[in-house]
């Protein structure tokens, strides 16, 4: 949120002058160091609940927010403008309370554990008996909560992340995710350790509902959005589940977790990269059913589609795969 408020609106200015982007970075760390004083103050109830609040009113006055209406125009064409609205603003509450959960994720761990309902759809057993796999989900709910739960769900994990640009901020929340119980990797570079990890019996988690430019255009709500498709090639190449994990806000601070049945290959597509393309179209199919059921917990403050009249990045390529 620091960098939503601040850094938009002087990114252009910042990128010619060195000394006001680190200011601007600075500026970011610091606000987000103050909220999370602040929130611990407070009740985890009562720091969600004010989170909420406060960014229902920001975050329609953000730059950002055209992103969110557009995103919203197109996965519900069906939606007049006011139903448009309505569900961004709710939106932008959903991410007030994350930020404000964010001082009490260790929390969740052990004395707030009992706020997170664990659903399992068969597959805990054998992923506590050793057996690696790679599990997806999407910004929903409060999608932090899942590097919380190793422990109550009996088997490690390892989880995938992207570093932000503010080296400052990236050091204040490095210091949140150090009292985990999960292990961090850098997604960038790191196929070879994603290798060894689910080779020593680890579960990698990563989300993937967002823009991935170097991505492939799977379909998204019936249009093609750049996805990454390396995670079900992964799969593939070396045998592990590819398992959907979904979390979702029921009510206040109250959360479930639902771990389904991996996404199979298609047994009739002999082409690796056509079958992990099917798996990661498969996904996102389960991606829109949680976020049609729920769309106001759905974080899209970045565009998930190209602009109108653009072809997604790799639509020329991937077209000419399906015709041969």
């Amino acid at each position: 949120m620091p960098r939503l408020i601040i850094g938009h609106s002087l990114d252009p200015l910042a990128r010619r002058l060195p000394w006001l982007q680190r200011g601007i970075w600075r500026g970011e760390a610091w606000i987000l160091g103050v909220m999370l004083r602040a929130a611990r103050c407070l009740s985890v109830d009562r720091a969600s609940a004010l989170g909420g609040e406060l960014t229902a009113r920001i975050g329609p006055r953000l730059a950002k927010h055209r992103h969110v209406l557009a995103n919203y125009r197109r996965a519900f064409p069906e939606w007049d403008e006011a139903e448009i609205e309505r569900t961004a603003r709710e939106m932008w509450r959903n991410v007030g309370r994350v930020l404000g959960e964010m001082a009490f994720l260790a929390d969740f761990c052990d004395r707030l554990q009992d706020r997170i309902e664990i659903v399992d759809a068969g597959w805990l057993e054998p992923l506590r008996r050793g057996r690696a796999a790679i599990l997806v989900g999407a910004h929903l709910g409060n999608w932090e909560l899942t590097q919380t739960t190793p422990r109550r769900l009996g088997f490690p994990l390892t989880a995938l992340y992207s570093p932000l640009a503010n080296r400052y901020l990236e050091t204040a929340i490095a210091g949140l995710r150090g009292r985990l119980p999960c292990r961090f990797l850098e997604v960038e570079g790191a196929s070879r350790q994603l290798l060894r990890e689910l080779r020593a019996g680890r579960c990698v988690g990563l989300l993937m509902d967002q823009r991935d430019d170097d991505g492939e255009p799977v379909p998204f709500f019936g249009i093609p959005a750049a996805t990454a498709t390396g995670p079900a090639r992964l799969a593939l190449r070396t045998g592990v589940p590819f398992v959907p994990v979904r979390t979702e806000r029921l009510e206040g601070v109250r959360f479930r977790i639902t771990i389904h049945s991996p996404v199979e290959p298609d047994r009739d597509c002999g082409h690796p990269r056509r079958a992990a393309f099917g798996m990661t179209a498969r996904v996102n199919r389960l991606f829109e059913a949680w976020i049609r059921e729920r769309p106001e917990q759905w974080l899209c403050v970045k565009r998930r589609w190209p602009k109108e009249g653009r072809r997604p990045p790799g639509e020329d390529v991937r077209s000419a795969e399906v015709a041969a």
